[in-house]
């Protein structure tokens, strides 16, 4: 498979349930971007998988996650790329001394070679208007896929 986050945790869900202490049935539990990528991979209907359940995750990325209606809605993006993604990004310095993970081994990366290692998620989405972009259309899969069993739990104070 290749190096899509669905195609990755197909892999090691198949290899979980191929483990000797496993019972080889792998089930999977998540909230927020775990549980969105539960959906994917459930698609992929990968052996071993015998049930998920997505904890306030989106299933679809572009209809409930970006583009609601077509119209862009990135502020949550925004928010968690900054709070999350460029707080925690390998080679930032100063996190130790923040008290927000360990620094990197091989040393701090200058600003320029930060911005060099990323790609900009919410420049993606501004780029990319169309349900059916290349962008989307990778994210996407067939929800009709999914065979095992599910508990998709939401919230009520979100969309």
């Amino acid at each position: 498979m290749s190096n899509s986050v669905p195609e990755n945790f197909f892999d090691v869900i198949e290899w979980a349930a191929q483990q000797t202490w496993s019972s080889g049935k792998v089930g999977l539990l998540g909230i927020s971007y775990y549980a969105a990528s539960q959906w994917g991979v459930a698609a992929l209907q990968p052996e071993g998988l015998e049930a998920i359940i997505p904890w306030e995750g989106f299933s679809d990325y572009y209809r409930d996650a970006v583009r609601y209606g077509g119209i862009a809605s990135n502020q949550f993006m925004k928010a968690w790329w900054d709070r999350q993604v460029i707080t925690n990004q390998y080679g930032r310095p100063g996190r130790r001394a923040t008290n927000w993970g360990p620094d990197t081994i091989e040393g701090d990366l200058s600003p320029e070679e930060l911005a060099a290692n990323r790609r900009v998620q919410v420049d993606d989405i501004s780029r990319n208007k169309f349900a059916d972009d290349a962008y989307y259309m990778k994210t996407d899969y067939d929800i009709a896929k999914i065979k095992v069993p599910l508990l998709s739990v939401a919230n009520w104070g979100g969309i």
